[in-house]
């Protein structure tokens, strides 16, 4: 700021900026796993909820020449959901999808799609990275592991499982080396809480 050299000025905020996310990130996570809490149900548009995370992430993405593709089942109605959880579990998949895969030949792709006949939605998050070993996958869900190394904190898959589970929902993850991940998050139309409790 001294030397008024606005170039070095805008290249530090962006690694602050990257930073603080990452720090919000893992508060919300650690909050989320030390907290005993009760999702705030209402009838929320998912596929509207959704494209605002993808507004949220999508610099994220773009800094890192990875492209982000969303495609939201036109036919998905409201459900009852706690917004504010949602959201942070699809942001814990979207992180861990662009952590994932490479620079420039990336891709990870956010869908939505409802089954009237069960009435259920579901929330497919797929990345086109390596892969997850299977003794890894085995202990995904534990607090504290992370495949990341010292960059992960290990709580970001629990808490989604978490969230999901607290709406009544279900995540299942399949992985291979040709095929990257896919996390496909279930949630039922006909959730356990209801709207308003």
């Amino acid at each position: 700021l001294r030397k008024d050299s606005m170039k070095v000025v805008r290249g530090g905020w962006d690694i602050v900026a990257r930073n603080l996310d990452r720090i919000y990130a893992l508060t919300m996570n650690m909050l989320a796993y030390s907290k005993q809490r009760t999702p705030e149900v209402e009838m929320v548009n998912l596929n509207s909820l959704l494209e605002e995370i993808v507004a949220l992430v999508q610099k994220q993405y773009d800094d890192k020449q990875v492209a982000l593709i969303s495609d939201l089942d036109d036919h998905m109605p409201p459900l009852p959901a706690d917004s504010s959880g949602i959201h942070q579990a699809v942001m814990n998949l979207l992180n861990n999808g662009l952590d994932a895969v490479d620079s420039k030949t990336g891709v990870v792709s956010l869908r939505t799609h409802f089954t009237s006949d069960s009435q259920q939605a579901q929330i497919i998050v797929h990345d086109n990275g390596a892969g997850i070993a299977e003794e890894s996958r085995k202990r995904l869900f534990e607090p504290f592991h992370s495949t990341k190394g010292q960059r992960g904190t290990g709580l970001g898959l629990v808490v989604t499982k978490k969230i999901i589970e607290e709406h009544g929902g279900s995540i299942r993850v399949t992985s291979g080396r040709d095929s990257g991940t896919t996390f496909k998050i279930t949630l039922s139309l006909a959730s356990s809480a209801e709207p308003g409790l």
